[in-house]
């Protein structure tokens, strides 16, 4: 399993999360159009190798969660269970490793008069074992 469906599966394991998003509406990409609301798309940004050991590369990386809901408090709901689920959480996979996550910020906007989002961004560092050659 790769990064983003680690995250995924993590979501699909925090039953209070799950309730308020079923899985079927948590995306690894741009959710398809017409997909009911809230939905909660990832995007997960590798950024520079931190630490190479003989069996590791250790990545600062930086996830975010696009959540879109009918109506402000549906929105923050939905984003307050993120974090709980999200902050300091190490959720592992057959390649991935997250070592750790932690809660940095959350941005809201309004798209349309009841169409919410809010972006809820954590940092971490990822391991992913190399082989030896």
């Amino acid at each position: 399993m790769n990064l983003e469906q680690v995250l995924r599966t993590h979501w699909g394991n925090a039953p209070s999360l799950a309730a308020l998003v079923p899985l079927e509406r948590v995306f690894t990409g741009p959710a398809p159009a017409g997909t009911a609301l809230p939905l909660a798309s990832l995007q997960v940004e590798r950024q520079a190798v931190v630490v190479q050991t003989s069996h590791h590369h250790v990545y600062r990386v930086e996830v975010r969660w696009h959540v879109l809901a009918a109506g402000l408090e549906q929105v923050r709901q939905v984003t307050d269970q993120v974090r709980q689920a999200f902050h300091q959480a190490q959720p592992t996979g057959s390649d991935d490793q997250v070592l750790w996550l932690r809660f940095a910020g959350v941005h809201t906007q309004q798209h349309e008069e009841e169409l919410w989002e809010e972006v809820i961004c954590f940092q971490g560092l990822l391991a992913l074992a190399h082989s030896l050659a």
